[in-house]
């Protein structure tokens, strides 16, 4: 892997107890959501998106939190190549 700072591009995928249409997308810095509901019924909100820095991906969790939606997990997919 490459060097990873705190101004390094990356995609992340962020998972998310609970619902969220594709209208927070924006508010989410554009990150594409997609909602499924396992078997026990509680729906789980997946993000997936490239962030520009940590400062962005601070926005976004803080978001998640203001949202009262708590975090299941986050994960650095790959680093932007961009």
């Amino acid at each position: 892997m490459d060097q990873l700072t705190l101004s390094t591009s990356v995609n992340y995928q962020i998972t998310v107890q609970g619902w969220l249409d594709d209208s927070w997308s924006e508010r989410l810095s554009g990150m594409h959501i997609e909602v499924k509901i396992p078997e026990n019924k509680v729906p789980v909100a997946i993000l997936d998106g490239t962030l520009k820095d940590q400062a962005e991906l601070l926005g976004v969790l803080n978001s998640l939190y203001e949202l009262h939606l708590p975090i299941i997990s986050v994960e650095l997919i790959a680093l932007s190549q961009a």
